[in-house]
């Protein structure tokens, strides 16, 4: 399992995250830095995107394109700072009818 480094939390006043082709499988402490407006963790191996995505209130992009996931969680949906979604080129077999379809 790779990860984010855990010294990246420290960097709180982040508001742009772009790591790509580096093999993560976990998101979990993208999810630390609040700050974040754009997380772009796009062609990695990462299969889930964790319930605690709703603590990044300030999220408006998410840019997880080429990786791993099936599913996603609900709480995406939850989070009225996201303008932007990305999520082609992943696992799923059908998109989640409750996604909003302005953001995809």
């Amino acid at each position: 399992e790779l990860k984010l480094p855990a010294d990246l939390a420290k960097l709180t006043t982040l508001e742009i995250l772009r790591v790509h082709y580096c093999g993560l499988t976990s998101m979990l402490v993208a999810l630390k830095i609040k700050q974040l407006r754009v997380l772009d963790l796009s062609n990695n191996y990462i299969a889930e995107i964790p319930d605690a995505i709703n603590q990044l209130d300030k999220l408006e992009d998410l840019l997880l394109k080429f990786n791993k996931l099936n599913s996603i969680t609900q709480e995406l949906n939850k989070m009225t700072s996201i303008e932007f979604i990305d999520l082609r080129f992943n696992e799923f077999s059908n998109r989640p009818n409750w996604l909003r379809n302005d953001i995809v």
